[in-house]
């Protein structure tokens, strides 16, 4: 049995839509360390990265965990 997951939301969420937390890190290409991390807060990612995860969750119905600017260059 997997380890309980104990994120918190959007992340939580993120992880429930990809079947587990290491599953969720494997489609992001991270570590599941580094999942955790973002969930925690303890380490935030550059914008580029960000702006991939946020882009994942809203493919798969979930609320982005980083807020983007409005009107921020792409």
């Amino acid at each position: 049995m997997s380890r309980p997951t104990t994120l918190p939301s959007p992340w939580r969420e993120m992880a429930e839509e990809a079947k587990g937390v290491a599953k969720l890190a494997a489609a992001l290409g991270v570590g599941v360390s580094t999942v955790r991390s973002w969930g925690a807060g303890t380490r935030t990612p550059g914008k580029i990265v960000q702006g991939v995860v946020n882009e994942w969750a809203r493919q798969h119905g979930c609320r982005a965990p980083w807020k983007e600017k409005k009107g921020a260059n792409r």
